[in-house]
Parts: C-alpha cells; structure tokens; sequence
C-alpha cells in the first residue's frame, strides 16, 4: 500500500479516536501529535536534506516564545500560533552559517545554538520574563467551545500534524525532495549543479517552521512557559530517535515512530516502571535502533521485497 493511502487512513482513524476515550488518553494522543509535527520538521531537515541536527530545541523554542508573547500582549491566540511557526522560521536566520559545517560540527552547532537561545530566554527578563517565564497564557479561542477540555485541543493538534504531513509529503514527492536527496553527497551534487547551500537554507526553513508550530500549540496548551521547558534538550533528541525508529527520509516514519515511542512509553513502560522508565524505554529504543537499521518502514519494505513474487 502506498505512504499516502496509508496516512488517509491513519488520519481518518485518529479523527473519530477520541470518542472512545476518556481525558487522560486524549491528552496523551494530543502531546504525541505535536511530538510527531515536530519530527516531521526535524525530518525535513534530518532526513531529507541529510542535515542531522541536535538543536531543534532551538526552533521549538523561538515558537514557543513567540506565540505566549503575542497572545499575552494580546493579539488573537490563533494568529499568535500561525506567527509562532514564523518566529521560528526568522530566528532560524541567525543559524544560517552553521550550514556551512558538515556532519558531526553541524550537529554540535546546533546543540549550542539551542543552549544560547535558553540561556538568552533566562536573561531578557523584559521580554521572556526571566527566569520566572511566562505564567497563564491565553487559550485559543472560539465561540461555544471551551479549550479548557481536551477534545478541542486534540482536533486542532491533529489539524496541525496533518498540515505538517501534508507539507512533508509535497516536499518529499516534489522536485525539492529531489534536490534534498542529493545533499548526501554534496561534493556530487555541487558538481552537479544542484544549489547546494539554497537547498540548505530551504530545507532549515521549512524544519523550523513546523518545529515553530509545535512549540507555539504547545504553549497555548499548557498555559505557561519558561527557559528550561521551551529549550529543553528533550524537544532534540525525540524527534531524531523517533524518526530514525520509524524511518528517516519518509513521511509516515516520523509519525509511527512518535506515537509508538511516545505512547508505548507513557501506556505500557511507565506503569511497569515508575521510576527509571525512561532507562528502560531508551534500552528498548536502542535495540529497535539496532534490528531496524531503516527504521520500522525500512524493514517492512525490505519483508515485501523479500517475498515479492518475482517474475
């Protein structure tokens, strides 16, 4: 079956989900699709452009911050959540020249990007309000709905993920995916004619901004925001592990890994182990890691070849 058949039917699935459960799995499925937009966005830049990044604390951060300071200072909650992916997007500018390092030096660049950004949040107390962050944000908002309740704020969740989904997979299936695929080897793409750095940049944009978009509905949903939650190192390191189990460079494998990495932890680990799942589910990760070196989609594809009828 085809990635997109596949996600048609995921998304129909999660939509009619929440009628049978009860708030506490809601909220869970609603935490799990933002974590899954964001692994998109770190997809884009991880999986396609093959730009392995250790910051997008970094992008999810800068729109996490950007919507609580607009909604506070009282613009529309909705358009302070449509801006908080922007936001993201022009403090992603100031990581530009870290796109001219390779490998390993990008990755740590954009670690310490992520680190001076918190570090910048504790400090700018005028703006970020310090140390102390920024407490009872607005809600979005509509008439006759209450986004007190979870329901509402799952649906606009899942709304955002599928915009991510739907940006991802334009991009994989597109002439830009193209470009992208090239960067492997840049030596050979720049040979080639391929705009290397300007593929670079779009691939940084377009991560950031669907990082920026996690982080802003984040924010609004929680109601509070301060340095170490908006930058914590956390918002790096699932999108790469949950990508790389379901699959880098797919549209599908970022979201199958961010659910079942995220869910099977908190609905299956954590009650065995209360304390130290994270221990137990990083051990579990680390062996998936390394039976699926492609990821879960990797290792279907390679099942079907292997017992494709062969004419």
């Amino acid at each position: 079956m085809k990635e997109k058949s596949i996600l048609q039917i995921l998304f129909v699935l999660l939509l009619f989900l929440p009628l049978g459960l009860d708030d506490y799995l809601v909220h869970l499925f609603t935490s799990s699709f933002v974590l899954a937009l964001l692994a998109l966005g770190w997809n884009i830049l991880g999986g396609y452009a093959h730009q392995v990044s250790f910051g997008h604390a970094a992008f999810f951060g800068l729109g996490a911050y950007g919507a609580a300071i607009l909604a506070e200072r009282g613009l529309d909650p909705w358009l302070a959540l449509a801006l908080g992916g922007v936001v993201s997007v022009l403090g992603g500018a100031l990581a530009l020249p870290t796109l001219r390092l390779h490998g390993a030096y990008f990755a740590l660049a954009m670690l310490a990007y992520a680190e001076v950004l918190r570090v910048v949040a504790t400090v700018w107390e005028g703006v970020t309000g310090g140390a102390q962050g920024l407490l009872s944000l607005p809600s979005l908002y509509l008439p006759g709905v209450d986004f007190r309740s979870k329901i509402p704020n799952y649906f606009v969740a899942l709304a955002l993920l599928a915009l991510g989904a739907l940006l991802a997979y334009r991009i994989r299936y597109g002439v830009l995916g193209l470009g992208m695929a090239t960067l492997s080897d840049e030596e050979a793409a720049r040979s080639g004619g391929v705009p290397v750095f300007r593929l670079k940049v779009l691939a940084l944009a377009l991560s950031a901004f669907l990082a920026g978009l996690a982080g802003a509905f984040q924010a609004l949903y929680v109601g509070f925001l301060e340095p170490p939650y908006a930058f914590n190192p956390e918002w790096s390191v699932f999108p790469l592990v949950a990508s790389s189990l379901g699959g880098r460079g797919t549209v599908l494998g970022p979201i199958l890994g961010t659910l079942g990495l995220y869910l099977g932890s908190e609905l299956w680990v954590k009650p065995l182990l209360e304390r130290g799942y994270h221990i137990l589910t990083g051990a579990l990760v680390v062996l998936a890691v390394i039976a699926l070196r492609k990821g879960f989609l990797g290792f279907l594809e390679d099942r079907y070849a292997a017992y494709r009828p062969r004419s």
